[in-house]
């Protein structure tokens, strides 16, 4: 009966607890002629080199698929806070209540907050190059820039009040 040293191979791959042993008994062959296989052929190398190009490709594929999420949350953070800082800036509330307004922004700042956590993640996964992060709208750095002048405007009208009373 000959014996096909490739299915060998397979299945000293696949089975984790597979011993030289278990194939000669399997395949019913001296275990002297598996291991003169396995050494000829390299087998524990080649299992090693399988073992971390699997873990290459799982590792490389999650960093893409934390990526994606990230870049998807972060462009929904922003369009969150933008949407708070807009209605606030313009001073003209679409939005229910000013408790409403505020759980928008927050829920932004925090969604975007918990962006960078999953970078920490990646970042301890594996040595990466930078990875693009989503632009400030116009309609964002716009708004910021109005709220920092109403909170100026603030600041400046409850001094002059303090300074009076």
């Amino acid at each position: 009966m000959r014996v096909s040293w490739t299915q060998v191979f397979q299945d000293y791959l696949i089975d984790e607890t597979s011993s030289y042993e278990k194939l000669a008994e399997k395949y019913k062959v001296s275990k002297r002629s598996i291991v003169r296989h396995a050494v000829k052929d390299q087998w524990k190398l080649k299992k090693e080199q399988i073992l971390q190009k699997s873990i290459q490709n799982v590792t490389e594929n999650s960093i893409e698929f934390l990526t994606e999420v990230k870049r998807k949350h972060i462009e929904l953070a922003h369009r969150l806070q933008d949407k708070a800082l807009e209605e606030l800036a313009n001073g003209e509330l679409k939005i229910k209540s000013a408790s409403q307004l505020v759980m928008i922004l927050k829920a932004g700042i925090e969604l975007e907050r918990k962006c960078w956590e999953i970078q920490v993640t990646l970042d301890h996964m594996q040595e990466l190059p930078d990875i693009p992060s989503v632009p400030m709208s116009k309609s964002y750095k716009e708004n910021m820039e109005k709220i920092e002048q109403m909170t100026k405007t603030y600041q400046d009208e409850f001094s002059s009040w303090l300074a009076k009373n």
